[in-house]
């Protein structure tokens, strides 16, 4: 897919943070697929975003986080913020089955 859509990049952010979210925290994922439905996750081993430009080509996607670089947005749709903002949370949260995710 070519795109240079902030609202794309951060929506493709949420499908692979919540996969990564779910595999620190397995036990949580109907808190997970509450936000974001399971079978919409991408596995940020199969995913790989690149920048292309007079005639030169880089990988976007931050080796730390796996998620497409915070540099490379634009700017950040307000709903797909708050989606990432409540899968972070559960992402940092200790080992709790069934917490309240608001």
């Amino acid at each position: 897919m070519t795109t240079h859509s902030p609202y794309v990049l951060t929506s493709l952010n949420m499908l692979l943070l919540a996969y990564s979210v779910w595999q620190k925290h397995p036990e949580r994922e109907a808190d997970i697929a509450a936000i974001v439905p399971r079978e919409s996750w991408l596995n940020p081993e199969e995913f790989a975003a690149y920048y292309v430009a007079d005639g030169t080509v880089r990988s976007i996607t931050d080796p730390e986080t796996m998620l497409i670089s915070d540099n490379e947005l634009d700017g950040v749709s307000e709903d797909n913020a708050g989606d990432l903002d409540l899968l972070m949370k559960i992402y940092r949260s200790k080992s709790k089955v069934n917490e309240e995710v608001n």
